[in-house]
C-alpha cells in the first residue's frame, strides 16, 4: 500500500531538482546551450557550436578508437602472436599428428618428406545424450589447406522420446574457415558458413560465424574446442563443442561436452567419439 508523500519528501525532491539544475548549468557545454538558445539566430554561435561539437566527436574518435579497434581483433592477433606465427612460411600436413615422432600435427618451414601433404583432414562420429530422452548421432568434416583455407561442416541427427514413439530432427552447418594462427602444435581457424535445420516437412537456415582451436601439445594427445554463434530461421543459435581425445596412429577416441542453445531452447550433453585423421 502506497502511503502520500509527506513535507521531508516534497522537500527532499525540490532539492534534488534543484541540485540537478545547478549541475547541468555549471558547465561549459550548458553554457554553450544557454547561449545559443537564447540568440539562435546570430550565426557564428551557431557555427561555433557545431564546430566544437566536431571537434569534441574527432577527439573522442581518436581517443577511443584505436584501444577498441585493439580490443575487437584480439581474438585474431592475440592468438598469432602468442605462437610467433609471423606468416612467412606455408605449412605441411603430417598424415596423424605425431607421425614419424614429430611435435604436433604441421610442419612449418622445414625440408619435408615427399610424402607429407599440402592438405590435411579427419572426420569424426560421436553419439551425445542428455541422459533424459535426447541423443544425437554427429558427424564432422574437417579439410585444412597450405593456403589457410579450408572447409569446416557438420550433420546431426537428433532422437527425442516423446510419449507414443519418436521426434527426430536434423541439423548442421557448413563454413569456410581461415587457419589465422598455426604453429606445429596449435592451429587457430575462423570462418563464415550457414546453419540449416531440416525435417519432413519444414527446413530453416540461417547465418554461423565460427572460431575454434585445435591443439596437439604432446603425444598421445588431442584437445579441439569450437565456437558458433548465428541464427536459424528467426532464432538466435550459440553452440560450443569442446573435446579431449587419445590418438594411435590414425585413429582418435575422444569425449566432451556439447552445448547447443537456438532460441530458448538448450540441447546439450557429454558427447563420446572416434575421429580418423588423413
Amino acid at each position: 500500500m502506497c502511503r502520500p508523500p509527506n513535507l521531508a519528501d516534497m522537500l527532499s525532491l525540490v532539492l534534488l531538482c534543484l541540485l540537478t539544475q545547478a549541475a547541468a548549468a555549471d558547465s561549459l557545454e550548458g553554457v554553450r546551450q544557454e547561449t545559443s538558445e537564447a540568440r539562435p539566430t546570430v550565426p557564428s554561435k551557431s557555427h561555433r557550436h557545431n564546430h566544437c561539437d566536431d571537434d569534441e566527436s574527432d577527439f573522442l574518435s581518436e581517443l577511443l578508437g584505436p584501444p577498441l579497434l585493439f580490443a575487437f581483433t584480439s581474438p585474431w592477433w592475440l592468438p598469432a602472436s602468442a605462437i610467433g606465427d609471423e606468416y612467412k612460411y606455408d605449412a605441411d600436413f603430417l598424415a596423424y599428428p605425431y607421425q614419424f615422432d614429430r611435435e604436433g600435427y604441421l610442419s612449418i618451414g622445414l625440408d619435408n618428406p615427399p610424402d607429407f601433404d599440402g592438405a590435411g583432414l579427419w572426420f569424426s562420429s560421436e553419439y551425445g545424450t542428455d541422459f533424459g530422452g535426447l541423443h544425437r548421432a554427429g558427424q564432422r568434416l574437417r579439410i585444412d589447406t597450405s593456403t589457410r583455407f579450408g572447409l569446416d561442416a557438420e550433420f546431426n541427427s537428433w532422437f527425442e522420446d516423446v510419449s507414443g514413439g519418436t521426434d527426430t530432427l536434423f541439423t548442421g552447418d557448413a563454413n569456410l574457415v581461415y587457419r589465422f594462427a598455426q604453429s606445429e602444435q596449435v592451429q587457430w581457424h575462423s570462418g563464415l558458413g550457414l546453419n540449416w535445420l531440416g525435417e519432413d516437412h519444414q527446413s530453416e537456415f540461417g547465418f554461423n560465424f565460427t572460431y575454434g582451436v585445435t591443439m596437439t601439445p604432446a603425444k598421445p594427445y588431442v584437445f579441439e574446442t569450437t565456437f558458433d554463434i548465428g541464427t536459424l530461421g528467426s532464432a538466435s543459435l550459440f553452440h560450443v563443442h569442446s573435446s579431449a581425445g587419445l590418438i594411435w596412429k590414425q585413429l582418435e577416441v575422444f569425449t566432451g561436452y556439447d552445448y547447443l542453445r537456438i532460441g530458448h531452447q538448450d540441447l546439450h550433453g557429454p558427447v563420446f567419439g572416434c575421429r580418423l585423421w588423413f
